[in-house]
């Protein structure tokens, strides 16, 4: 990864500056990170799509869409990320690179005091957001929260969270709940978008090949406005899925579908090794080589698909798969046994080598893209990680002992089971 620059900005607001020239186009994240919770999500959900109707120069959105056409077809998109217990909501610009365009534009620069505007003065009436535009965003959030059932392997993995964490704030959905965004006002929004702005931190960063000082002074400038208090909300951290020795839990309930879905849910607890913990998940179910990969579907025929997916922040590692109910009880053992083998090291150099391959690569690809090389570093500046590709390097040095380490760590703690049958799933 091209070297990085960090800038403070002001109280909590941080300025990453990664100069890269192999791109034709530049691009500029800002972001704000607040904790997940119940009442909030839904909000930071919406927000960042109601601000991007106008703001108090540009009122509207057919005029703020012309604002940045004008800069050489620059374009500005909403983000929200969750990230273990943290929620991130803000917008993400690419434009044309100074070495397509003319310097003499200072793209970079209007950019900048474009998301500035749109983040710190958005279209108002009466002091508050415009009541038209957090009504139509509001409705089409409420849209997008129940189309979620309809993809069911992702209503499978999100309902999993929920019974797995239903005391914890990462059973929260990304877009939170249906029940929360109903509640969502003129009233409520404005306020909560000032306090927002007033003590959340911001992350902002830059990828490009502009000067990191000439950025600095555009950041600065475009948030120069930031309602900053002098003590900055710090940074929520995710309360580890610590290990337990409780009984597992199983869930089934069952919705017209053509095909079940089987999730599980593992407590890991703390994990340090992010590398060591992903080449683990690449051995397990993350890559097209993995034990589950080659055992349900390809061997025993019994997966339409399998996957795994690790989470860092939380301690948490899920199995995601598409089966018939008559193989529900032979595909969890399956799965446990995969787990258990890698925990005993009864694996095989072949199959270590292949994983790290499998994970260098993926990091080096999202590195081949500015929004992956930003959602890198943004990981490595909220977590304290290693950048993309000392990662790589960390990932290519992990022994069979870290990966016994990372799966020895692994308990079964929630099985979920999505059947066919008449509807009776949690609304």
């Amino acid at each position: 990864m091209p070297e990085t620059v960090y800038y403070d900005i002001a109280p909590g607001v941080h300025l990453a500056c990664i100069r890269d020239l192999r791109f034709k186009t530049g691009s500029i994240d800002m972001e704000l990170c607040t904790p997940l919770e119940k009442p909030r999500a839904a909000m930071n959900a919406v927000l960042p799509y109601v601000l991007l109707r106008g703001s108090a120069v540009y009122p509207d959105m057919v005029s703020l869409r012309g604002a940045f056409d004008d800069l050489a077809g620059a374009r500005v998109e909403p983000v929200i990320r969750k990230k273990g217990e943290s929620h991130f909501i803000g917008l993400y610009a690419d434009f044309p690179d100074e070495g397509c365009v003319s310097r003499d534009q200072r793209i970079p620069e209007k950019v900048c005091d474009l998301m500035g505007q749109i983040l710190l003065a958005p279209a108002t009436s009466g002091g508050r957001l415009r009541r038209d535009y957090v009504d139509t965003e509001r409705e089409n959030l409420i849209a997008d929260i129940r189309a979620e059932i309809n993809d069911k392997r992702s209503y499978a993995e999100s309902r999993l969270r929920e019974i797995m964490f239903d005391r914890e704030a990462y059973a929260v959905p990304r877009i939170g709940r249906e029940i929360e965004a109903k509640r969502i006002s003129v009233a409520t929004l404005t306020k909560y978008y000032k306090e927002l702005m007033a003590t959340a931190p911001v992350y902002v960063t830059y990828c490009g090949s502009a000067d990191p000082q000439r950025m600095e002074r555009a950041v600065r400038s475009a948030l120069a406005a930031i309602p900053r208090r002098t003590l900055v909300t710090p940074p929520p951290t995710a309360a580890r899925a610590e290990i337990c020795g409780k009984t597992v839990r199983f869930r089934s309930e069952t919705m017209d579908l053509a095909q079940a879905r089987l999730c599980m849910g593992y407590r890991l607890g703390e994990t340090k090794n992010e590398a060591a913990l992903l080449v683990m998940n690449a051995m397990l179910g993350a890559s097209p080589n993995s034990r589950l990969f080659r055992t349900l579907r390809e061997e025993d025929g019994m997966s339409y698909y399998v996957s795994s997916f690790a989470d860092k922040y939380k301690g948490a590692l899920f199995i995601s798969a598409g089966l018939g109910s008559e193989n529900m009880d032979k595909a969890v053992k399956t799965v446990e046994e995969a787990v258990s083998d890698l925990a005993r090291g009864s694996f095989t150099d072949e199959e270590l080598r292949s994983a790290k391959v499998f994970t260098m690569n993926s990091i080096y690809t999202a590195m081949d893209s500015q929004s992956g090389i930003v959602a890198l570093q943004l990981d490595s500046d909220f977590s304290g990680g290693a950048p993309g590709d000392l990662l790589a390097g960390l990932a290519e040095l992990v022994r069979p002992d870290d990966v016994m380490e990372c799966a020895e760590r692994a308990r079964l703690d929630t099985v979920y089971f999505l059947s066919e049958g008449e509807e009776d799933h949690a609304e």
